[in-house]
């Protein structure tokens, strides 16, 4: 596997310039340092090799003829703002792998709004499936230490999520048969919010697609409303994948 990449960010919101080597080879590594230091912007600029749209959404007020440059071992690619939206694409550099932004930019929220809340509220055991084990159980071991604590996690069939609620994903619900309660995503706590998306996107892009070696997973702010045992115990998971 080639394990090195070289990328330079010229005038990327407030990066003047920055040239990062990167080790590819199999691992867990964190890009650290303190707020507004610019790590969710190295992570995007990543993201773009295999994500390009990110760079139009990301990087709106970014100046006319900011670059960002990446070399893999004899290929190279670079990406030049154009205009106020568009991005120019140079060169051919093939890396597979997805991105789960920050708030903003990420999907952990993208359904999480006072309609959203409205419509989860409509949602009837008919149109709940079974949520996957991968998700059901890494959420329980990772939270509560516990691979059984969330048997009751259903999530809403993609059809419904779609064509009767309007969601753009398809959200979890949690069911509770002493209440009779269907408790949606979104009303469950932010921790337990955010680490359902992020489960189900790793499911989705790498155990449902069956993905092979040599696969990047950009996670930014993996952190956010988790309890520090919580915390280790992702990175225990991650370091499993």
């Amino acid at each position: 596997m080639k394990d090195k990449l070289d990328i330079e960010l010229k005038n990327i919101r407030g990066i003047k310039t920055l040239n990062v080597s990167l080790n590819l080879r199999p691992g867990i590594y964190a890009i650290t340092g303190k707020n507004a230091s610019g790590k969710s912007s190295l992570i995007a600029s990543l993201s773009a090799i295999f994500y390009r749209k990110i760079l139009s959404s990301y990087f709106q007020n970014t100046p006319e003829r900011a670059y960002i440059k990446y070399h893999l071992e004899g290929d190279s690619m670079i990406a030049t703002k154009k205009d106020d939206v568009k991005w120019d694409f140079e060169g051919d550099l093939r890396l597979n792998g997805f991105y789960e932004g920050s708030i903003i930019h990420g999907n952990r929220f993208r359904d999480a709004n006072y309609g959203a809340l409205y419509r989860a509220n409509k949602v009837k055991r008919e149109n709940l499936t079974p949520a996957e084990d991968f998700v059901k159980e890494n959420l329980g071991i990772i939270l509560k230490d516990d691979a059984n604590y969330y048997n009751s996690l259903y999530r809403l069939k993609a059809k419904d999520a779609f064509y009767l609620f309007k969601f753009r994903g398809s959200p979890y619900f949690s069911i509770n048969e002493e209440e009779d309660l269907i408790i949606s995503q979104f009303s469950l706590s932010t921790g337990e919010n955010l680490l359902i998306s992020l489960l189900h996107s790793i499911h989705f892009q790498l155990i449902k697609k069956s993905a092979r070696d040599h696969y990047i997973v950009l996670l930014d702010e993996i952190e956010l409303a988790l309890h520090p045992q919580a915390l280790v115990r992702l990175v225990k998971f991650l370091g499993q994948l």
